[in-house]
């Protein structure tokens, strides 16, 4: 049986933190290296613009190496 990977929450926080290298992007950069590579992500998002609820399943993101 496989080990469970563990529940991660993102907050965005500042938008900047996409461009800085600070004490905040450090920490997550170290915890990258530490965790095993995900065989999926789960992206749940609040800002959306359309009505209803949607989903997407894609088996390889263009975007992911």
């Amino acid at each position: 049986m496989s080990k469970r990977m563990p529940a991660v929450f993102f907050g965005h926080g500042n938008p900047m933190n996409a461009l800085l290298r600070n004490p905040y992007t450090e920490a997550w950069s170290e915890l990258g290296t530490r965790l095993p590579r995900p065989k999926a992500v789960l992206c749940v998002s609040a800002h959306w613009y359309i009505e209803g609820r949607r989903s997407h399943s894609e088996h390889r993101a263009e975007n992911y190496p």
